[in-house]
């Protein structure tokens, strides 16, 4: 697929008769039939099948709003939804059944109705933002911030899970805190979400696995071809777990490297690219297996810094904005190859902050321009006092040495972010990104290594619920 210039994908998702890509500047673009403006072109035109000048590589990249880019990203049969940086979240295409959930059944995007950028986000609730998003045939399902599951539009066979068959989000009313999260249990929440045709699934916090709406054919895993979320009494503690057998559950750790810092942390440098096995749905909590590291902790003070990704290789002398800390080395030869765990894991916190990626700093330069803390101010907004947040700063070179000029950057990012949320454990790095090789991280899959120069990359992992 030829995207437009300079731009690659970094998430594709597949509907019933179309496709769309999250792009390596988190705009979003999408191509195929175009019957309900599911493309998001304000237009009916399709793209990308030859009978009109329509292409991926000349289309514009879908206008999601003033200043709005795209982190998460699903597409149903006729309908497709954004997590936007922001963590709301916006759909369009055919709003029948009120699968768009803008308590309304006004198709958006297709040139006749609202456009895309000029939609009104989704109301999910007082304060609530989304973290995961999933496009069924009809309906659509979202995990939310706070670690519940809401589900709305097509309600036949109880695909939504509130025990009845009603729509939602096709009525005024029916949104926001009116519509209540999805019963998954005692003390249960959700950590994953998936939309089918006729039923949907949940990953829950226990690491087990429930699904509710049709039966047919077996597709709740539940040994029999019975409904459940379409009467009372068939949701929470009353629907049973997916038996995987004695011992087994969903693999749902996410992928961390944990060093004992400070908060002002010590430098370590890191190698691109490394291995990951991690499994990315198009939003944030990612169901990975949990890997291996062998990162050489840098002992200070206490709280932990965890940052994800490259293996550290030779430290540079630190310095620090605030308490003291020691200059340290660690030392290992290669990236890090990781493998799937065999064996469940704890549980992380659902909140799943994702990973951003700054534009290039200016050659030779370490200061942030406007275009990069506008990104951080962003991104800072869904940071809590306590998450652990790694900046890594990539340039060429000999693995084994890393310029002042990238450490600058890295401790930049993480100075500014610190600002914007007291109580981050920060952790600035540089990174080599091999120019020979090809990025295998999954959370920079899709970025040629050259793209990675003079950037920085921030990951974040949540802190202690």
């Amino acid at each position: 697929v030829s995207f437009p210039s300079g731009r690659t994908p970094r998430n594709i998702v597949a509907g019933g008769n179309h496709t769309c890509a999250l792009l390596d500047d988190a705009s979003v673009t999408c191509w195929g039939a175009n019957d309900y403006g599911q493309l998001g072109q304000n237009s009916l035109t399709n793209i990308g099948d030859g009978a009109t000048s329509a292409t991926v590589a000349n289309t514009t990249p879908i206008a999601l709003g003033t200043g709005r880019t795209a982190t998460g990203l699903a597409a149903g049969d006729l309908h497709t939804c954004v997590i936007l940086d922001n963590g709301s979240v916006k759909c369009w295409g055919s709003a029948g059944n009120g699968r768009l959930g803008t308590n309304d059944t006004v198709d958006i995007g297709d040139g006749l109705g609202p456009t895309v950028a000029s939609s009104t986000a989704i109301d999910l609730g007082s304060g609530r933002t989304a973290v995961a998003i999933s496009a069924g045939a009809a309906h659509t399902c979202a995990v939310l911030d706070n670690a519940t599951v809401k589900c709305w539009g097509n309600g036949a066979d109880g695909r939504l899970g509130y025990e009845n068959t009603s729509d939602r989000g096709d009525s005024a009313g029916e949104m926001g805190d009116s519509l209540s999260a999805v019963n998954l249990g005692s003390a249960r929440t959700g950590f994953a979400v998936s939309a089918g045709g006729q039923h949907t699934c949940a990953v829950l916090d226990d690491a087990s696995l429930k699904c509710w709406g049709s039966g047919a054919h077996g597709r709740r895993g539940s040994d029999s071809a019975t409904r459940a979320g379409s009467a009372a009494g068939t949701m929470g503690d009353a629907l049973a777990v997916v038996a995987f057998g004695s011992g087994r559950t969903v693999s749902v750790s996410e992928s961390t490297t944990t060093t004992t810092t400070s908060t002002t942390t010590s430098t370590t440098t890191t190698v691109a690219p490394t291995t990951s096995s991690s499994t990315s749905t198009t939003s944030a909590p990612t169901t990975t297996a949990a890997p291996t590291t062998t990162a050489a902790p840098t002992t200070t003070a206490a709280p932990t810094s965890s940052g994800g990704g490259a293996a550290p290789v030779v430290a540079a002398p630190t310095t620090t904005t605030s308490s003291t800390t020691t200059p340290s080395t660690t030392a290992t030869l290669a990236p890090t190859t990781t493998t799937p765990s065999t064996t469940s894991s704890v549980v992380q916190p659902v909140r799943s902050l994702g990973v951003l990626i700054l534009p290039a700093f200016e050659s030779g330069s370490s200061q942030l321009n406007s275009a990069q803390t506008t990104r951080l101010s962003r991104y800072a907004t869904r940071l809590r006092a306590g998450d652990r947040v790694t900046c890594t700063a990539y340039q060429t070179g000999s693995p084994r040495f890393v310029s002042q000029l990238s450490l600058r950057r890295a401790k930049s990012v993480c100075a500014f972010l610190g600002s914007q949320v007291p109580g981050l454990v920060v952790r600035p790095q540089a990174a080599v990104a091999d120019v020979s090789a090809q990025i295998q991280r999954q959370d920079l899959m899709g970025l040629s290594p050259s793209a990675l120069l003079r950037r920085v990359v921030v990951q974040a992992t949540p802190g202690s619920p």
